[in-house]
């Protein structure tokens, strides 16, 4: 009977208990990566929807629209600002997305910018009449820190639009 057990195969407790703690140091450092991942994943909506804003703000411009208002005409100006739409926080909802945003704000429109997907951001578009912001909040974990994306651009002394370089990111992946 002894020698029968000793002969016998398989794992020791020892090398079981490596073996899962292995997997738990992968797995400790794995979750975080994904989860990093994840939430980088959801903000690249952000970037191209403000270059869709930045290119419709800066056509309109361009375009040389004037407006009459009570039978004066206004100089070329950018549409006017629209604070976040939609108002309520994204993370708020069940899925975690923004779904039937209502995009009939007028500059909206004007500039052409609609989301029909659901999604994570909240858009504005702040202006005067030589500058404007575009810019996607984001609170992907509905904590008290928000990823910020903002676009803004301003009007040379040739009258052109010229917009910063880059987009400004704040708590990328917050």
């Amino acid at each position: 009977m002894l020698k029968r057990l000793k002969d016998s195969k398989g794992f020791t407790l020892i090398e079981l208990m490596i073996v899962v703690a292995i997997i738990g140091i992968l797995a400790a450092v794995a979750v975080p990566a994904f989860m990093k991942y994840m939430k980088r994943a959801r903000t690249t909506e952000a970037a191209p929807n403000l270059k869709k804003i930045f290119d419709g703000a800066k056509s309109y411009y361009e375009k040389g629209a004037t407006v009459t208002r009570n039978g004066t005409v206004v100089p070329v100006q950018f549409p006017t600002t629209v604070l976040l739409t939609p108002a309520a926080k994204c993370c708020l909802n069940d899925s975690g997305k923004c779904v039937d945003t209502n995009w009939e704000d007028p500059t909206w429109s004007t500039i052409g910018f609609e989301i029909s997907d659901p999604h994570y951001f909240q858009y504005e578009f702040l202006a005067t009449l030589n500058t404007f912001t575009a810019g996607a909040y984001g609170n992907l974990d509905c904590d008290a820190t928000w990823s910020t994306y903002e676009r803004t651009a301003t009007v040379d002394g040739q009258g052109r639009v010229r917009g910063a370089a880059s987009i400004f990111i704040k708590h990328d992946i917050e």
